[in-house]
């Protein structure tokens, strides 16, 4: 969530999905955060894959969005990955948001360089250098940083437990320092429902 701008948030909600394919697809989804009171959402997600060639492609994902807590926004995502072996992934991940609310000043923006390592079908290590920032704020460049987690099967195969570490360097106003910040986190991870054999792996 760090890199990417997603809200980690508990939703609840519909979506429809069109043109659904591998290289291609429309998804109009509606729902609500499950807040008191529920914060109530409408986004419509286009995506497009590209197939460089045989171990590079590119993904592009526009999104248009009112949430009740931002208004109307906008965001772009675009990735590119190249396999490099059986067992590592390069991913350079790239977004940009505009939205009413007033915290987000100008383009908020993310980029990230990922190294996906598969282990085994059980295990992985994800390694991960981070930059964000807004265009139009008093510090343009606010945080950067990177990341290593290990995610491994717990118990069951749709199951998994990740731990992560890492280390910022946050700015938000032009008086202040930047300082060494240490992070570490464990998240617990299920599947509920049928889902892809693929998505039972933690790796690529």
């Amino acid at each position: 969530g760090t890199q990417t701008g997603d809200d980690d948030s508990t939703f609840i909600g519909f979506a429809f999905d069109r043109f659904q394919s591998y290289t291609r697809g429309l998804k109009l989804s509606v729902g609500a955060k499950l807040r008191a009171p529920p914060e109530p959402y409408v986004k419509l997600k286009y995506r497009r894959v590209w197939e460089l060639t045989e171990r590079d492609l590119i993904r592009l994902r526009p999104i248009l969005y009112w949430k009740s807590e931002e208004g109307f926004g906008a965001t772009v995502n675009l990735d590119y990955d190249r396999v490099i072996s059986d067992s590592l992934l390069f991913r350079w991940a790239n977004f940009g948001n505009v939205a009413e609310r007033e915290e987000v000043e100008g383009v908020d923006w993310g980029s990230t360089f990922f190294l996906f390592q598969a282990l085994s079908e059980k295990r992985a290590f994800i390694y991960s250098v981070f930059a964000r920032g807004q265009t139009e704020a008093d510090v343009t460049f606010g945080n950067a940083g990177f990341e290593v987690r290990y995610r491994h099967s717990f118990l069951r195969e749709w199951l998994f437990v990740e731990y992560v570490t890492g280390l910022s360097w946050p700015r938000q106003i032009p008086e202040e320092r930047r300082k060494t910040i240490f992070g570490a986190g464990l998240f617990l991870e299920a599947y509920f429902g049928p889902a892809p054999e693929e998505f039972m792996h933690p790796g690529f």
